[in-house]
Parts: C-alpha cells; structure tokens; sequence
C-alpha cells in the first residue's frame, strides 16, 4: 500500500479532480460517522455551504469535510477555505470541519469557531507525532467525534411541520404554520 495514499488506496488514486477528491472524502466521514453509531444526512445538490448533516439528539450539526495529503515537516498541512472565491465560511453556515488526513487514516473533528477565528485558511495537523495537546493546538481534536455527539455546537433540529423561507430572505429560520382558528 502506498504510505500517501493511506487506508483507502484504490479511492483516492480515482481522485482525479478537486471534486470528485472531496466526494471520496465525504464518502470515507460517512463510513466512519454511522460505524460510530452517528446519523448522517445529505444535503440534496452541491449548493449549502455544509456537506453533511449529523444528528446529535434534538440538534442538526452542519459539517464541512475537507481533506490532505499534503505533508509539510512534521505535519500536514490543510485548507479551509471556500470553493467559492473570495466567499469564506462563517459560523452562521457551518457549525463543524472534519479533516481527513489521508495518509494517516486520522480524522479531525474542529469546531468552526476555532478554525474561523484565524486569519488564515490552512492548518497544520500533527497525526505523526504523539498527541501534544500543549504543543500543537489542533491535537485537542484528533478523532474527536465526542463533539458531535454532544451536538455543543448546532441548531434544533426543527419540529414536523415546518416550512422554510426561500433562500437569500433576511431571515433563513425555520417557520412553524400558524394554526387557522376556525369557529366553530
């Protein structure tokens, strides 16, 4: 097996494009997600800031996976930013980032807050050393799949019926039917 191409080999060398690479990573957080026992759902079409959903009790958490193989010292480096130029996330689109580090089979489970609160949209992740968790700040969140189970950090998830308002109105929550008050 190829150390750069990590447990899951024969995926990622058809990882020909950026896209169908982030796909693949998707596929591999799905996998791993509902082994643990996690609920997963996905978003129909390509066009929400998030990929996938997961179920935590009685909250939806919005996840965004990304990926790596990029090795950089003793690290590997991985980027955060948006498909969508010069249109980076904010804390109102997605709630958590999973990254995969490819070759090393290690996934990250980061709150968006904490990779949102930086200037930059790269990290360096450290799954080759021994968790540091004093040294190297993102190693508090090495297979940290704890956090979506808590759902700490989502929305509620919204009561049958509800109605949603059509993208881009100035308030994107969720509308519950008001109940027609008949005589009677």
């Amino acid at each position: 097996m190829d150390p750069d191409l990590g447990r899951y080999p024969e995926i990622w060398a058809a990882a020909d494009t950026r896209k169908k690479l982030g796909e693949q990573a998707e596929a591999v957080f799905l996998s791993k997600a509902t082994g643990l026992g996690l609920a997963v759902l996905k978003p129909w079409g390509d066009s929400e800031r998030y990929d996938l959903v997961v179920g935590s009790g009685k909250r939806l958490l919005r996840v965004q996976v990304k990926s790596t193989s990029f090795r950089k010292g003793n690290g590997y480096l991985c980027g955060f930013s948006s498909s969508q130029k010069n249109n980076g996330y904010t804390r109102g689109q997605v709630d958590f980032f999973a990254a995969y580090v490819i070759p090393k089979d290690v996934w990250y489970i980061i709150p968006a807050a904490a990779v949102l609160k930086r200037k930059g949209t790269e990290l360096m992740l450290y799954p080759v050393q021994a968790a540091r968790r004093d040294r190297y700040k993102y190693e508090v969140y090495r297979e940290a799949w704890k956090l979506l189970r808590s759902g700490t950090k989502g929305h509620k998830a919204p009561q049958s019926p509800v109605i949603l308002r059509p993208p881009g109105t100035p308030d994107e929550r969720p509308v519950r039917p008001r109940r027609s008050r008949s005589s009677g």
